[in-house]
């Protein structure tokens, strides 16, 4: 990719292209060291420009959050996208806008284009499939990547069981490190879309469990495996057709915490992170699990000081069952 160009242009409305231009040269060689091809540029470092901009090789992806309303940001939607294309020369095919609006009980993020962009991409020594254009997210959690190198460097011989688990990035990673894992997700697509990703890396996810289910129903069947570690990601609510009720994250949480332990092995481990902002953990859970808070361990490089997101290591004071 070509490298940031120089910006001498000292006027007030080059504010994003230095921005970004700053923020180029502060990431791309950790980047590069780190054999990372997906990782954050920008993330609304400007409080007039509520946008993100994400790096997936040599395209540029565009998370717009303003109001479709606001005149203002429409404008710097505009100089956003000409500031990386006078910066980095990718092709305008190469540049990718999605808009992300609050999400409510009432809405869903569908499908955003009919084609599918698709790229097979590396992290550290493990590879993934993303798609650009077909969905809101990408198919990859970038705020997970420390989790993800954690996991397959400590999960040797471990029995995990992964809930929520998307497109399989976490279960990929345990597996890599050694793991046994089951992998637990509502969609067919992304038990499909993780497969592929085990694939990629050389996994035989044939030797792993891939479960098509509601996690709440789940958890509450009646069964003898037990796990040593359960990776708990939640939405932060959902409202799926496949659910029998909506699922509230600070509202749920306490009674899907408690499932869980009923699934662990005497002294096992919950792994509890998500998005909500302002969550507060019932104090509950500090009962029966003891909490470690590793939430600033877990946020990567291009994410320090951005994120709202929390990580909870919840260890289980039951020494047996």
């Amino acid at each position: 990719m070509t490298e940031a160009k120089n910006n001498t242009d000292g006027n007030p409305g080059s504010a994003i292209k230095n921005r970004l231009q700053k923020n180029w040269r502060t990431f791309r060689p950790w980047a590069n060291k780190q054999n990372l091809d997906v990782w954050r540029l920008y993330h609304w470092d400007i409080p007039e420009y509520p946008f993100l901009v994400d790096v997936y090789k040599d395209h540029f992806r565009i998370s717009d959050k303003s109001r479709p309303d606001f005149e203002r940001d429409q404008e710097h939607l505009v100089e956003l996208k000409q500031a990386i294309m006078e910066l980095f020369s990718p092709p305008d095919e190469n540049i990718h806008i999605v808009h992300r609006r609050p999400q409510t009980r009432s809405s869903k993020y569908g499908v955003q284009e009919d084609e599918d962009l698709t790229l097979e991409v590396s992290e550290g020594l493990l590879k993934f499939e993303v798609n650009l254009t077909r969905y809101v997210d990408t198919g990859l959690f970038m705020d997970h990547r420390n989790f993800r190198k954690w996991l397959m460097e400590n999960s040797k011989g471990r029995q995990i069981l992964n809930l929520f688990a998307y497109t399989g990035s976490l279960s990929v990673a345990a597996a890599k490190g050694g793991a046994t894992v089951t992998h637990v997700d509502l969609s067919k697509t992304y038990i499909r879309w993780s497969q592929k990703n085990f694939a990629l890396n050389g996994l035989d996810y044939t030797l792993h469990r891939f479960i098509e289910d509601n996690v709440l129903s789940f958890l509450r069947k009646s069964t003898p495996q037990k796990y040593d570690w359960i990776i708990l990601d939640p939405p932060t609510f959902s409202n799926s057709k496949k659910m029998e009720s909506d699922f509230d994250l600070q509202r749920d949480h306490v009674h899907l915490i408690f499932d869980c332990q009923k699934r662990l092995t005497p002294g096992g481990r919950v792994y509890f992170s998500g998005n909500k902002k302002g969550f507060k953990l019932d104090p509950s859970v500090a009962e029966a699990f003891e909490v470690t808070d590793m939430t600033q361990a877990s946020i990567p490089k291009d994410f320090q000081g951005k994120k709202t997101q929390f990580f909870f290591q919840l260890d289980d004071r039951r020494t047996n069952v």
